[in-house]
């Protein structure tokens, strides 16, 4: 069964906060495994999902501009400190805005937000929504 956007993008934030947010704060460009990926998509009985991967993967080998991008807009919290669910969802995202542009802008903040409501704090949805508004703006 394939998965939607929807789906297939909270099968890559769990796959990333799986990988990501127990390693340090600021990884280099993570080498995620395309073989890992397929073993994790198994438990949400679907098939890997091609979307899922290229979100994923693109995420890890853009890690350094996107930690930079979301560090420099992000004016009270040190991106140390930030919640992990909340990071992991905030890579995702930018990546989306950053390195996607087939997808648009409000549709990647929406599904962001989506996530930090799912898996976040009581306040993740709104501090998340702030800073992808900022990353979405034009320079």
């Amino acid at each position: 069964m394939s998965l939607n956007r929807r789906q297939a993008r909270e099968l890559a934030f769990q796959f990333l906060y799986g990988h990501l947010a127990i390693a340090a704060p600021a990884p280099k460009a993570a080498e995620l495994r395309h073989t890992d990926f397929e073993l994790f998509a198994e438990n949400f009985e679907s098939k890997s999902d091609e979307f899922a991967w290229e979100l994923a993967e693109g995420t890890g080998k853009n890690l350094p501009a996107l930690d930079a991008q979301i560090g420099k807009l992000s004016t009270n919290w040190r991106i140390e400190r930030m919640p992990r669910v909340d990071l992991t969802v905030l890579r995702l995202a930018a990546f989306e805005i950053l390195f996607r542009p087939d997808i648009p802008k409000t549709v990647s903040i929406n599904e962001a937000i989506e996530l930090a409501k799912r898996f976040g704090a009581e306040d993740s949805a709104a501090f998340v929504n702030g800073l992808l508004d900022k990353i979405a703006k034009p320079s």
